[in-house]
């Protein structure tokens, strides 16, 4: 209320104002990708593992992912604490880490009461591209 902002959006900017703290204090994480998309698809096989290790009994949502489609990565999330913003807005804080801008459509979500969220996800290099004389 103090924000005037709705819940949902305080979440948000949350996770994506969180991100560079978990960069710097967790940098393993984030090394050795070169785009979000590759960041992002690690969160069940590397990063959830580790925040099990380093938090037991810590609770982490569940991610399933469509990679057939090269420009857009599929996401659906899972998980009883329904943080579906919370995951967004970490995508969004991660995105600038590696030079990219990340468009977010849901297109499912647990709060309008379906079953699970479903997100969409473009990534968009924002590097300048280098000219070649010659």
């Amino acid at each position: 209320a103090a924000t005037g902002m709705p819940g949902a959006d305080v979440v948000r900017w949350f996770g994506r104002e969180a991100m560079p703290h978990f960069a710097a204090r967790y940098p393993e994480f984030f090394r050795g990708h070169r785009t979000t998309r590759a960041f992002v698809l690690t969160l069940n096989d590397i990063i959830h593992p580790e925040v099990r290790k380093l938090y037991p009994g810590a609770f982490v949502p569940d991610f399933l992912f469509d990679t057939a489609d090269p420009d857009v990565l599929g996401m659906t999330y899972t998980s009883s604490r329904q943080m579906c913003t919370f995951a967004e807005g970490l995508i969004e804080g991660a995105a600038p880490m590696y030079g990219e801008e990340v468009r977010i459509v849901q297109t499912e979500c647990m709060h309008r009461g379906d079953p699970r969220c479903v997100f969409e996800i473009t990534f968009h290099d924002q590097r300048p591209v280098r000219s070649h004389d010659g």
